[in-house]
Order: C-alpha cells, then sequence, then structure tokens
C-alpha cells in the first residue's frame, strides 16, 4: 500500500505517523462533497476537485493539504467574473476576478486549446488571481494529450531568497512542459525553489523536519524547522546557486510583470502564462511524437553505474499505477482529521 504523501517531495523526512485507507471513490466523493459545502455549485466542484484528486493520486503535494490551508477553498469567493483584457489570433490575455485558481487556470487551458484549433501557437497570460491553482501537470498534460506540446510558468508570493540574498523576494515560481509521445504524456513539472511552498506546509503539518541545505531562517542560518521557515525563514533556490536564482527571476518576469501580475512583493498575487505549441508548425504531430519516443527510449537505455535512468514523470506515473490497481490509498490521520473525514 503506498502513502499518500510518501513521495510527495525528495526533501520532506517521513515520519512514523498513523495512516487511514480510503477508497478512490470515496476520496472523489468525499472532495465533491466538501467543496459544495464550502459554496462552490456542483459543476465548479468537480473542476477544483479534479486537480486536487490529481495530486493525491500522483503523489503530488498540491493535494488534500490545500483543503485544510488554501482560504480560496475552504470558501468560495471572487470579486468579479473572469475576462478577458487583450485578444490576439493568438493570444488571449485574462484578468482572474480573483475567483478560485483552479477554476481560473481551467479556462486558461480551455482557451488555450481553442486558439490552438486556428493557430500553431498559443499564448494565455493570467492575472488577477489569489490562491494556487494546484498541480501544474495536471493542466499542461490536458494539451500535451491533445498532442501538442505545453509550457506554464507560474510566479507565486515571495519565499524564496535570491542567490546570496537574506530577503524572500521571489516565489516558488513552477515550471511544467508536458510533451506527447507514442506511450501517453510525458511532463517535467518542479518548483525553481529547492522545496516547494506545500511541501512546507505539509512537512508542518505532519511534524516532519526538512532538509537543512533547503532553507535558512531569517539570519541566513541552516534550519530543518518548517514552522520556523514558514514564520520568518526563507526557502533557498532549487540548485542552491546563482544558475536556480536566475530561473526563478526568469518565471518571476514571465509570469509577473509581461501579464500584469506582481512581482517580488508581499501580496498575495499569483501570474501565469501558459503556452500552447503545436507540432504541425514543424515536422507534424506524427513525426513528433516517434521522435520523442525514439529519444526517451534513448536516455532510459543509456548506460548506468547501477540501477536505470529515471526520467520527468516516472514517480508519478508508478505511484497512480499502484494506487490505481489498490483502489485504494493511505491518507495521514492528521490531514482527514482537520477535513472532518475520520
Amino acid at each position: 500500500m503506498l502513502s499518500a504523501i510518501i513521495m510527495l517531495d525528495y526533501q520532506i523526512i517521513r515520519s512514523g505517523l498513523p495512516f487511514m485507507q480510503i477508497t478512490l471513490v470515496d476520496l472523489k466523493r468525499k472532495l465533491q462533497a466538501t467543496l459544495e459545502e464550502r459554496g462552490f455549485s456542483p459543476d465548479e466542484a468537480i473542476t477544483v476537485g479534479a486537480p486536487i484528486f490529481w495530486a493525491v493520486t500522483h503523489g503530488n503535494n498540491q493535494g488534500l493539504l490545500k483543503l485544510v490551508n488554501e482560504p480560496a477553498l475552504k470558501q468560495k469567493s471572487s470579486l468579479r467574473p473572469i475576462s478577458v483584457l487583450k485578444e490576439t489570433s493568438c493570444s488571449i490575455w485574462l484578468d482572474g476576478g480573483e475567483n478560485n485558481g483552479m477554476l481560473i487556470m481551467q479556462e486558461s487551458i480551455d482557451r488555450a486549446q481553442t486558439l490552438l484549433q486556428k493557430s500553431p501557437v498559443a499564448i494565455v497570460g493570467i492575472r488577477g488571481v489569489r490562491s494556487s491553482c494546484g498541480a501544474l501537470a495536471y493542466f499542461t498534460e490536458q494539451i500535451s494529450d491533445e498532442g501538442n506540446i505545453a509550457v506554464m510558468l507560474g510566479r507565486t508570493p515571495p519565499t524564496v531568497a535570491p542567490f546570496s540574498s537574506l530577503e524572500p523576494l521571489f516565489g516558488t515560481n513552477p515550471i511544467a512542459i508536458s510533451f506527447p509521445t507514442n506511450d501517453g504524456s510525458v511532463t517535467f513539472d518542479m518548483a525553481t525553489a529547492a522545496i516547494a511552498w506545500y511541501g512546507l506546509v505539509l512537512a508542518a503539518a505532519e511534524g516532519k523536519e526538512v532538509d537543512p541545505t533547503a532553507v535558512i531562517d531569517a539570519l541566513g542560518n541552516p534550519t530543518s524547522d518548517p514552522g520556523l521557515v514558514l514564520k520568518e525563514g526563507m526557502v533557498l533556490p532549487f540548485d542552491r546557486s546563482y544558475k536556480g536564482s536566475s530561473i526563478g527571476m526568469l518565471v518571476e518576469l514571465l509570469a509577473g510583470p509581461l501579464v500584469g501580475s506582481g512581482f517580488c512583493n508581499k501580496e498575495s498575487e499569483w501570474g501565469n502564462l501558459v503556452i500552447g505549441l503545436k507540432p504541425d508548425m514543424f515536422v507534424g504531430k506524427a513525426q513528433f511524437k516517434t521522435s520523442a519516443t525514439q529519444l526517451l527510449d534513448r536516455i532510459r537505455n543509456a548506460k548506468t553505474a547501477n540501477g536505470r535512468v529515471r526520467l520527468p514523470g516516472d514517480r508519478a506515473k508508478e505511484f497512480f499505477a499502484q494506487v490505481t490497481n489498490d483502489k485504494t490509498l493511505e491518507i495521514s490521520d492528521q490531514i482527514l482529521d482537520k477535513l472532518g473525514w475520520n
């Protein structure tokens, strides 16, 4: 039996906490009921629940803990409808109206898919977002499952200190890239920070420590206490160097200033840039998928000192396959208690 948190983030150190088994059917039912109780319509609950369900069943840390800690999931709220600010033949600029981030992102993906029906490139910029959209891979794979390539950048509120700085200016600023192969979509999805924000939240909730090389306290000292980091500390760039810091800065630029979102500030504002690319503008979908499959096969069969080469998404797919086979998984009792599901 796999635990729903055992593979959430390699920076988190597992502790022996009690778990409860829950079937996938019950998980989906409880998600729907909880979201409707919190003010979402049945259709909205399906839209919001889908990426959470995906995260839980793929060992991703954007899952149930969001229902506990995310204000935009505790109660439905918005200031205005999602609207189009500007539109061209290949791009749309959206104002999210400060609706739930997952609702906004699904709207953005749907619009990108529509653009790709008539344009070889689709670009959607999103501002007016005050909550997380969840697991990026869930959204980008909707585009790659249609035979296209998807790139998504996300700017989040600042928690990461630029290289050699003691001031959090960047968000964890994730990047996701999904592309089609003859064996299905393959996705690279990572935070440009050494640990994702919800990795910290989860570790604190479960009473775990985090990798002290990934975070620092307010004075720049390493710490393994996620609660201290959440209160007054900072996360480091994923490689702890200027290279990772620069990549985080680029995400900040493209998902912040470019789309009219916040940047380097304490305001709880997110921003996103979604890019869809059709292989048809070059070699075509069939040839690209075949070449991509051959490329991955070559990498998988590369010589190794021991073990085998692992590719992006391998762990998530293995986790999902096992969970699907078991039709059940384990959830921490603490999380179930917080949700009132016990």
